[in-house]
């Protein structure tokens, strides 16, 4: 069962009603509903979005705890809802949205927001992805939290236009070469973290910030090069990436974080003379080889 519509006059989803549905990837949740029971969902692991409407007085204890994208139309969370009803850790939750207000395509579901787009969940079965420049004839500028997170993707392309990707954006995939677009300001935390297919990383110019554990366990990437434009480099971005030979540090990197390069045993080649007082104290705990006053012809 990948999919489930139900009828606009159902008001109560029993305990435990779609529990442990593997393949269920999709279900409607018409506004007459009011209560959702306890461990409604529980392990429905492919469910990865729902809509809540203000109409829902009532929902059990793990009802989605499987789910990471949870889009409400209340501004804040009723108090009437277990305050266990999903996994605060591993949860996106986009709250005062109005239904209409939440599009679809055939890839996609995304906002649209000062004329520009946001791209909120993938809900296509490609392992081909590509990020559009446009939807709607209006610039795509962010992807958001656990948008394409666990999607078997084999082969991504991000286009222009794209300015942010967003925390846990695409973690858990199997990418192998990853190209970012030009317009690239900011990488969110854990945005590409466990894809373990990675060899091939190619950092942009005009990127600002990398943010805690983007990268990390990546394991099989080689060789890191650090745009000029970069400035912030957060906490364990590369930890536990084993197989990194070469990175690149041009003298603009204002701020490497704390074990940023854990259990990396290549060489860092910095453009400085010495490592800056900003930086983490702890930034390479494996105690890898630097280079200082290395060229940065790139």
């Amino acid at each position: 069962m990948k999919e489930v519509v139900l009828p606009e006059s159902i008001e109560t989803i029993g305990k435990q009603a779609f529990f442990n549905c593997e393949n269920l990837k999709k279900i409607n949740l018409p506004d007459s509903i009011t209560s959702i029971g306890e461990a409604t969902f529980y392990n429905a692991l492919k469910l990865k979005s729902v809509y809540l409407s203000k109409n829902i007085k009532n929902i059990g204890k793990n009802a989605f705890s499987s789910t990471r994208i949870i889009y409400m139309e209340n501004q804040t969370i009723p108090s009437t809802w277990n305050s266990s009803f999903c996994d605060f850790k591993e949860v996106c939750l986009y709250l005062n949205l109005k239904r209409e207000e939440l599009k679809e395509n055939n890839n996609f579901e995304y906002v649209i927001t000062n004329e520009e787009v946001t791209i909120l969940n993938y809900i296509n079965s490609s392992n081909d992805v590509e990020i559009p420049s446009t939807i709607d004839n209006l610039k795509v500028t962010k992807i958001g939290e656990y948008a394409f997170d666990n999607s078997e993707i084999t082969s991504l392309k991000l286009n222009e236009n794209l300015q942010e990707i967003g925390d846990y954006a695409f973690r858990s995939n199997l990418i192998i070469t990853l190209t970012m677009p030009n317009t690239l300001k900011i990488i969110g935390k854990y945005a590409f973290s466990y894809c373990f297919n990675l060899e091939v990383l190619n950092l942009n110019e005009g990127l600002e910030k990398i943010d805690n554990a983007a990268f990390s366990s990546d394991e099989n990437i080689k060789k890191i090069i650090l745009p000029k434009t970069l400035t912030t480099l957060s906490d364990y971005a590369f930890q536990n990436c084993y197989y990194i030979e070469e990175v690149y540090i041009p003298s603009n990197v204002t701020y490497v974080g704390e074990y940023t390069f854990y259990a990396m045993h290549g060489t860092i080649y910095l453009e400085k003379d010495s490592v800056p007082s900003t930086w983490a104290a702890n930034w390479n705990p494996s105690g890898a080889k630097v280079v200082f006053n290395h060229p940065y012809n790139f």
